[in-house]
């Protein structure tokens, strides 16, 4: 009888920690969701909720913005005044959390963009984000966004990961 005792309760602990990982992971990915959409439907002041005030940001063409009013002030003068607004419903987001501690979360995403008619994928970024907690918070520490570019003959011997996407 004690050994069943001692199961259901390792069985009940083991439960709580999974489903508070989970939750954890679902937070994470929520905000990292917010910050697609909010860059897609060009709206800066919940973009910028998304980041801590000490944040580091890099697009894919190296340009780092590492203060939050300067990321606001590219986004809202340089970035939204190119590009028109994006329906969400076009953006598709793989995400993959991992965590390094109970405080800070690693976020590897896929965000394919489809076309209007929503028949073909009209752009990939990939995109890395650190994130902290903060409080009761998590936010964006750092930001990686890039456009892959497909190499015909990849150096095989070099690439040790394996795909988070497939």
């Amino acid at each position: 009888m004690q050994r069943i005792l001692i199961t259901l309760i390792l069985i009940t602990l083991v439960s709580c920690k999974i489903s508070a990982d989970n939750s954890q992971a679902n937070e994470v990915e929520r905000v990292v969701k917010k910050m697609n959409f909010s860059l897609a439907n060009q709206q800066l002041d919940e973009l910028l909720a998304c980041y801590s005030n000490e944040m580091d940001w890099e697009n894919s063409f190296g340009w780092t913005i590492r203060n939050k009013d300067t990321l606001g002030n590219y986004f809202r003068d340089w970035l939204f005044p190119k590009y028109p607004t994006l329906d969400s419903h076009r953006l598709n987001l793989k995400f993959k959390v991992k965590f390094v501690d109970i405080k800070i979360a690693w976020v590897d995403v896929v965000q394919k963009i489809n076309s209007e008619d929503m028949n073909t994928v009209a752009r990939t970024y990939r995109q890395t984000h650190l994130l902290v907690k903060e409080r009761d918070s998590w936010l964006i520490k750092k930001t990686r966004f890039w456009i892959p570019i497909i190499n015909e003959n990849p150096p095989i011997e070099f690439i040790s990961s394996p795909s988070f996407f497939k």
